[in-house]
């Protein structure tokens, strides 16, 4: 079977399941969507924001492809932080993805799923590889700014709102590949243990809180 038809199988039984909870990443509950629109049957969402919005799964599939691409690089590295945190990165990646098919479906538009380029990154460095994530993150961000921009524009109060939390949840991973970016800087390729015994008291901070 090829990448279309698995991510065909995935996004059926993905809609096959109960409605996203607000602790999935970059989700929403659509109870409240539907709250603070006035009820989701009257929910609207305009062609122009329905093929951003595809346009976003697209770019949310390729980044879950190539983070998963990376992580393997880090594991066959003996990098096993790296590694979990590429790994975890595209699993919100592909969260994300389905989050936003479900959204266009729900507002009775068409989602599509777009032609996801194959990816096979080649990077003769570690601090080349995060800047390529870097990347990822910065143009995910810009897409997301295009939908929200043209549903203000649109007064779409519906996709606004839905906006909201994947924007913040964009911030911050944006923030932490920044800041992974700055620690492998500083280490150097020589020194790559630094950065794992970074991501692991950064984790168990975020245990702790």
């Amino acid at each position: 079977m090829g990448g279309q038809g698995r991510l065909k199988m995935l996004y059926d039984s993905r809609l096959a399941q109960p409605p996203l909870h607000q602790n999935e990443p970059g989700c929403v509950p659509w109870e409240l969507v539907g709250d603070c629109c006035g009820g989701f049957e009257g929910m609207k969402v305009s062609q122009n924001v329905v093929d951003l919005m595809n346009r976003q799964v697209g770019l949310e599939f390729g980044a879950m492809i190539t983070y998963f691409a990376l992580a393997t690089r880090f594991g066959q590295e003996s990098l096993p932080e790296l590694h979990r945190q590429l790994s975890k990165l595209a699993e919100r990646k592909k969260e994300n993805a389905v989050c936003y098919l479900e959204f266009v479906a729900r507002t009775g538009q068409n989602p599509k799923l777009p032609t996801v380029p194959s990816s096979e990154p080649h990077f003769g460095s570690t601090e080349e590889t995060v800047k390529f994530a870097l990347e990822k993150e910065v143009e995910g961000m810009e897409q997301l700014s295009r939908i929200a921009h043209a549903a203000k524009v649109e007064s779409d109060q519906t996709t606004w709102n839905f906006l909201q939390e994947p924007i913040k949840a964009q911030e911050e991973e944006i923030l932490l590949m920044r800041e992974l970016l700055g620690w492998v800087q500083k280490a150097g390729e020589d020194n790559l243990l630094l950065v794992e015994d970074f991501l692991i008291r950064k984790t168990s901070v975020a245990v702790e809180v």
